[in-house]
């Protein structure tokens, strides 16, 4: 192939979108027990395999993951929560406020335990709707990012007390919200 930018776009892209995920891979495992021999055995090896590596680990000792009980991972600066978070099984609070996350992934339902998760300032749009399948969840803050709908399903989480949807730009509710209504403690919205 002739040289040109074109050709050169989607690996650069790809390079960017790497680098990116072992940064953000590397900030969610430093909450992890005893890690940091692990990572600074890893640091000096190129972005590729450094996120292999990292992600070998994760599906390798998942007994590890599932013991922790408690995850802050605000003000990291975090722009992606990788879906490795999936491996974090015993998770009963979650802070991910004051980061840049502009999507959650999917294998969010797979904390199942999550009593607190708190999204606050961030910049998410969207929240999915596999979010239904967090049915311990009591407090879910979700103020301060772009969100302008919640989904429907948010209804069925039976034990949430608190819901801080303030500072957002929600245009209309869904009509299930009325049942949700009736047994939250306090729902915040601007």
């Amino acid at each position: 192939y002739p040289f040109s930018m074109e050709n050169l776009l989607p690996q650069f892209l790809q390079n960017i979108a790497d680098a990116i995920e072992a940064e953000n891979l590397d900030l969610l495992l430093t909450q992890v027990p005893n890690i940091d021999p692990f990572l600074k055995s890893i640091m000096d090896f190129p972005v590729l395999e450094r996120v292999k590596k990292i992600r070998t680990w994760m599906k390798n000792h998942p007994e590890i993951l599932a013991n922790i009980k408690n995850l802050k991972t605000n003000r990291l600066g975090l722009t992606i929560l990788p879906k490795e978070i999936q491996y974090f099984t015993g998770l009963q609070h979650l802070n991910l406020s004051g980061n840049f996350l502009m999507f959650l992934p999917n294998e969010l339902k797979f904390l199942k335990q999550l009593e607190t998760l708190d999204l606050s300032n961030n910049h998410l749009a969207v929240i999915p709707k596999e979010i239904e399948s967090l049915t311990h969840l009591q407090v879910l803050n979700l103020a301060k990012n772009k969100l302008k709908a919640i989904p429907s399903g948010i209804s069925l989480l039976s034990r949430l007390r608190v819901l801080d949807l303030s500072h957002n730009k929600i245009d209309s509710f869904p009509k299930t919200i009325a049942h949700l209504t009736q047994r939250v403690l306090g729902i915040f919205r601007s």
